[in-house]
């Protein structure tokens, strides 16, 4: 990893689609690397080519995966990754208490493996991180660092109550990361009304 400066504040990259670096301090968290290719059965591609991927190579501390879906887990993306940032980096997911994940991590030849608990912070790097299951298999991800709080929502959908437990826990927080995924959509007869509707929904 070359040398860069440890950042006072955290700062937020989009790389593409799903995929953030999350810098705080000298940690360096790529989330959800995709980088090229379709998923679920050819149908998904990226609108735009990724940006940052030579900062996502160099500088990358930590991976964080937020669950299993093919846009967030992209097995490809992590294969291809060179041998010194899989050596370098240290994965990190959910511990939901099952071997599968971790397994497959270990597969593609991560070697190190941070599983993340329930609604607990936790040291990753120098910055204190959290992670949040919501549901059976999505997750989110908050990084802190000094007075600041950023939260990688995700694909969770959380409710009000998801939403209570987690100001509960982290107190306050300074940025939220959503996403506006259509991906549940079953059609309408009125889509621009009905995707509309459904932003300002997320939103609220």
């Amino acid at each position: 990893m070359k040398d860069r400066p440890a950042l006072a504040e955290p700062a937020v990259t989009l790389v593409s689609h799903a995929s953030v670096l999350i810098e705080a301090g000298e940690t360096v968290i790529w989330c959800d690397p995709w980088l090229g290719g379709k998923v679920f059965a050819d149908s998904w591609a990226l609108v735009d080519p990724p940006a940052a991927v030579d900062k996502a190579m160099a500088e990358s501390t930590h991976i964080w995966i937020s669950h299993e879906h093919p846009d967030h887990f992209h097995l490809q993306t992590l294969r291809d990754l060179p041998d010194e940032v899989k050596q370098r980096v240290t994965l990190l997911f959910q511990d939901d208490g099952l071997p599968k994940m971790p397994d497959a991590f270990r597969r593609l030849g991560f070697p190190n493996i941070q599983l993340m608990p329930h609604r607990k912070i936790v040291q990753v790097g120098d910055v204190g991180a959290y992670c949040y299951q919501q549901g059976l298999m999505n997750s989110a991800l908050a990084v802190r660092h000094g007075n600041t709080t950023v939260i990688n929502i995700n694909d969770c959908e959380l409710t009000a109550l998801d939403s209570k437990l987690i100001l509960d826990d982290l107190g306050s927080v300074d940025l939220t990361l959503n996403q506006f995924s259509l991906a549940g959509y079953n059609g309408s007869n009125d889509p621009e009304t009905w995707s509309t509707a459904f932003a300002a929904g997320v939103i609220e």
